[in-house]
């Protein structure tokens, strides 16, 4: 399975730096062109300033089966053009523009895990209308199964759940569902609390949830 990655992990302007970003993407992708990297799945990964609209759009052409985004996202309740995945360049990516962008075009991707805030989080305008989130939008853009977050996510414990969801992911050799891996990754930050009494409460794992295709 290839695989797309795309982070930021230093400051940008007003958002505060996620440090450990970078070996979240380094332990998902390898960039193929690298040497020595030891990522889960062999792919282009793209970090910080590499993290353009142009980038970005050059990555999902290659269609990538995997795709996953460590970033910050803002949601703006009942704004979609105020509501937006941050690039490494500073630049945004609203809800507005992901729902009718061609550029934005997730046709083959199996699975998109949006390792950010808020990502499954529906909302309504003041009229009543409701906004779409960012993880139903991406399926109706064609991906076919999307890990999203119910609330604010910690960057390190974050880090951790999604380098255990991916090995379980993998190492099930397409036995493991997608949903099943995502359990067993739960389950072992849940143990680790043993040792760890912060990773163990559920707002560190319990936030990610999927949708769509399961398995």
């Amino acid at each position: 399975m290839e695989g797309s990655g795309a982070g930021v992990s230093e400051k940008v302007g007003e958002f505060d730096p996620l440090p450990h970003v970078a070996d979240e993407l380094k332990t998902i992708v390898h960039n193929e062109t690298a040497k020595n990297e030891k990522g889960l799945f062999s792919g282009k990964r793209l970090l910080n300033r590499e993290f353009t609209r142009q980038n970005l759009t050059d990555a999902l052409k290659r269609k990538s089966q995997l795709v996953h985004f460590a970033t910050h996202f803002v949601l703006n309740p009942g704004k979609d053009i105020d509501s937006f995945l941050l690039l490494g360049d500073g630049n945004r990516l609203s809800l507005a523009e992901m729902r009718t962008d061609k550029l934005f075009d997730l046709e083959g991707v199996d699975l998109l895990t949006l390792s950010a805030c808020e990502t499954a989080v529906n909302t309504t305008t003041t009229s009543g209308a409701e906004i779409e989130s960012f993880g139903v939008i991406a399926q109706k853009r064609g991906a076919k199964t999307v890990i999203s977050t119910l609330w604010s996510i910690s960057d390190s414990n974050t880090a951790q759940l999604m380098t255990e969801f991916y090995r379980t992911y993998q190492a099930g050799n397409g036995k493991t569902s997608k949903a099943e891996a995502l359990r067993q990754a739960q389950i072992k930050l849940l143990k680790k609390g043993k040792t760890n009494p912060n990773i163990a409460h559920p707002f560190y794992w319990a936030s990610f949830i999927v949708v769509g295709e399961w398995r």
